[in-house]
């Protein structure tokens, strides 16, 4: 089971192998699983004949079937990846709309749209009519529909939507969207423009039970509704922008969706409920032991509040982790609980191999696992309990003075393990939660170390009896909410307090962040002195910031792929500079916390010397304030009125032997009229000497025509005005600016299309190279190598990613 697991989760590595590469892993695969087989048989064989010792036998059995089962989950795992990736849409959205038959799958959630009060959903759907055919079911698609008609799971409809294959930003640092889809099960995402219901879904049990479990907790004006709706069914529409942020920045956010925890509170609630009714009840007897019921009950506590919660990925995740230890309970088997580990790991790996690309996966589990580290190592999990050591049924006869005695020493004794627990795990997941999330909350282990008593042993278990209790019992439930609500609003009191903290921002080198988790794990095991001093400081290199790798007199130049605006990263020896900040959307979508903030984590320390402000429109503007949140600034460039920032008209400076200097163009139109926004870009001209680049921000073919005469010669690199808009990149524009390499900011197939077609051409007839963000990922160029520019997209990439070529629909 050891070597099945290691096996299943080697896939979550990045291979740098082609999707249809990996369909031809598992054959191969089959091969080395037979000849390992006949190799094994042939040792066994001569070991026989040799009269061999028994001890040597015993070595290479456990050695050879770790092999095989390593061979058969790299296999599995390969296989049911090969598929998903097979299944992936390859079309693109560019503008034409196909027909579909889709049927709606899980519960849509309600979106914010692009004209206020008009709804909008996001959902899953699978296609059963419309693209390709292929074996097996069709592809899932993950939709939007602005202006949606009502939906609800299980629904058939008839839609016309474009589609695209999964496309997400590519960057150093950041949230990987396609590898998330991949993690999903999802194969493509689409915009529905209109649908036709053609057959409503026929709401199970299960659904108008969380239905009006969450019409009942709303009409009981709580304080904290939202958060016990989304606690006990999985609906989170009821937490504000804000509320997400402070469980965020306190590192407490597993508290409040349906994680591993809330399920085996679930399921030990059943144990315990399934062994008093075996004691209250003699006659289940019978039937089962006292163990086995509570198992059974166990199980079934934990799956029904699975499917309450809507049975989302890590609710399933969290029952499927489970099982095994029920089972392993209700049989009375001995086993150490590390060993239980890898049982529940491949249960999740024989279901859902895809769901190692999961945060989720990889923090539940490995919170487990320090656990088991911590306090397992020697314990049996499903032990007869008549093995166990008797303890002695409280007198009568006691004093009172003892009884509280033998209480507060009790209170101690679990108060001790709760402090060292959450100070393990506050260390130990420290490092794999900065390589997984790009960010640290100083204040982690206080925050849990209150809300994760009051949530776990009060909250959650006062919800679901609420939520229960109120299908049949409406007062006994409002009763039970109402307390819930009591406990939980002086914890959001308190965690909104402390998510005033900073977070610490990070982006570690893997190979460090692997050496810092591997030294809390050895920290765990409690080595005698002096070695936890190192191990401490080894964990310390998680936190080494990124170096730039620019030589003095050099400069490098790194194009973020934000979609449809522009966010340049501009990096010398010692000083970093951010020409503008990433679009920021209607829906409340900023990409400058999200894609920014990550993106210069990953390539440099964590802080802006200058921050440029090109002109005031969202696609260039709408990331600032996340910027200027996360990171420190020292100083600010706009065109436009901004508080503690300066005019970027005529500035110049001077760093690290590289010149920057902002051209002061005369920017009124006719008849001295103020100029549109695009029109007031700063224009940065950034030179060494020998190479030159120039960023335009939205000039127009006007204001380049006055830019010419200030030129001071051919630029190496251009990045194209306007995003490669035809009101740009004048001819004559283009033949004095005479650039080696163009990158263009601009979004995979956006709604302006660009670049324009009739841009690319002028700069073709110069032989310059191209590059586009939206079909290359983010962008670097350097002097240090001025005859070359690279695509993140293209530079070894993982077997997840799509290509440039895939985009096309090729």
């Amino acid at each position: 089971m050891s070597g099945f697991a290691v096996g299943g989760v080697l896939l979550a590595l990045p291979w740098p192998v082609a999707a249809d590469d990996l369909s031809r892993w598992p054959l191969l695969l089959v091969v080395l699983v037979v000849l390992a087989v006949l190799v094994c048989a042939i040792r066994c064989c001569v070991e026989s004949a040799r009269g061999a010792a028994g001890p040597v036998r015993r070595t290479a059995g456990p050695a050879m079937f770790a092999l095989l089962g390593l061979l058969g989950g790299f296999g599995w795992s390969a296989a049911r990846h090969a598929d998903a990736l097979e299944g992936r849409i390859a079309t693109r959205a560019s503008g034409d709309a196909v027909r579909l038959i889709v049927r709606v799958s899980g519960d849509p959630v309600a979106i914010a749209g692009q004209i206020p009060g008009v709804p909008a959903v996001r959902f899953r759907a699978q296609v059963l009519e419309g693209l390709p055919a292929r074996p097996g079911p069709g592809p899932m698609l993950r939709l939007s529909w602005y202006g949606a008609e009502p939906v609800q799971r299980g629904d058939l409809w008839r839609v016309s939507a474009t589609v695209r294959g999964p496309w997400g930003y590519v960057n150093p640092g950041g949230f990987d969207y396609e590898r998330w889809l991949l993690g999903q099960g999802i194969q493509g995402t689409g915009t529905v423009r209109r649908g036709v219901l053609l057959e409503a879904g026929k709401p199970r049990l299960v659904d108008r039970a969380r239905t009006r479990v969450a019409a009942f907790i709303a009409g009981q004006q709580l304080q904290s509704g939202g958060v016990l709706t989304a606690l006990l069914v999985g609906v989170s529409s009821g937490i504000t922008d804000e509320q997400w942020a402070m469980f965020r920045n306190t590192g407490t956010i597993h508290l409040m969706v349906i994680s591993g925890l809330h399920i085996g509170l679930a399921a030990t609630l059943g144990y315990l409920v399934g062994r008093a009714l075996s004691r209250v009840c003699p006659l289940l007897l019978l039937w089962c032991d006292a163990r086995k019921c509570g198992a059974l009950f166990g199980a079934l506590f934990s799956t029904g509040y699975m499917l309450l919660s809507g049975a989302g990925i890590p609710a399933v995740r969290a029952c499927i982790m489970a099982a095994p230890l029920l089972l392993l309970v209700a049989s009375g088997r001995r086993c150490q609980s590390g060993a239980a580990l890898p049982v529940a790991l491949v249960g999740v790996l024989l279901i859902d191999p895809l769901a190692i690309h999961q945060q989720g996966f990889w923090l539940s589990f490995g919170a487990v696992l320090l656990l088991v580290l911590l306090f397992g190592r020697h314990r049996r999990v499903g032990a007869d309990p008549r093995s166990r050591p008797a303890i002695p049924a409280p007198s009568l006869t006691l004093r009172p003075v003892a009884v509280l005695a033998a209480g507060w020493a009790s209170v101690r004794a679990w108060g001790a393990t709760l402090l060292e627990a959450q100070w393990a795990l506050t260390l130990a997941m420290a490092p794999l939660l900065v390589l997984l999330t790009d960010r640290l909350s100083w204040v982690s282990a206080l925050a849990n170390l209150i809300a994760v008593p009051v949530v776990s042993a009060g909250v959650v278990p006062l919800t679901l009896a609420g939520g229960l209790v109120s299908l049949v019992w409406h007062d006994g439930a409002a009763a039970s909410l109402l307390v819930a609500d009591r406990l939980l609003s002086p914890v959001l009191g308190v965690l909104d307090l402390l998510g005033a903290a900073p977070v610490l921002q990070a982006a570690p080198v893997p190979a460090w962040a692997l050496v810092a988790q591997v030294a809390a794990l050895l920290w765990l095991l409690r080595l005698p002195h002096p070695l936890p001093l190192l191990l401490m400081l080894a964990m310390s290199t998680v936190l080494l910031p990124v170096q730039s790798k620019v030589a003095a007199g050099q400069f490098r130049v790194t194009a973020l792929d934000v979609g449809q605006g522009d966010a340049i990263l501009v990096d010398t020896a010692r000083h970093r500079l951010l020409f503008d900040s990433g679009p920021a959307f209607p829906g409340g979508f900023e990409t400058g916390s999200t894609v920014v903030v990550p993106g210069i984590l990953a390539t440099g320390p964590a802080r802006l010397d200058a921050l440029v402000l090109s002109h005031d429109d969202l696609d260039h503007t709408g990331g600032h304030a996340g910027v200027r949140a996360a990171l420190p600034i020292r100083r600010t460039f706009a065109s436009f009125p901004l508080a503690d920032a300066e005019p970027c008209d005529d500035a110049h400076w001077h760093w690290d032997g590289v010149d920057f200097r902002f051209f002061d163009i005369p920017r009124a139109g006719p008849g001295g009229a103020r100029p549109r926004s695009n029109e007031q870009s700063c224009v940065l001209l950034i030179e060494n000497g020998v190479h030159r680049a120039l960023l335009a921000g939205d000039i127009g073919a006007g204001i380049e025509g006055r830019l010419l005469r200030l030129l001071p010669g051919p630029i190496d690199l251009l990045f194209a005005p306007h995003h490669g808009s035809l009101s740009s990149s004048s001819r004559a524009f283009v033949r004095v600016a005479r650039p080696n390499w163009v990158f263009v900011s601009a979004g995979l197939d956006n709604r302006y299309g660009h670049p324009h077609p009739r841009v690319m051409a002028r700069y073709a007839t110069l032989d310059t190279g191209v590059l586009q963000t939206g079909r290359h990922g983010a962008l670097v160029w350097q002097t240090s190598a001025p005859a070359t520019a690279s695509g993140r997209r293209l530079m070894r990439a993982p077997y997840w990613r799509s290509s440039v070529t895939g985009a096309d629909g090729g």
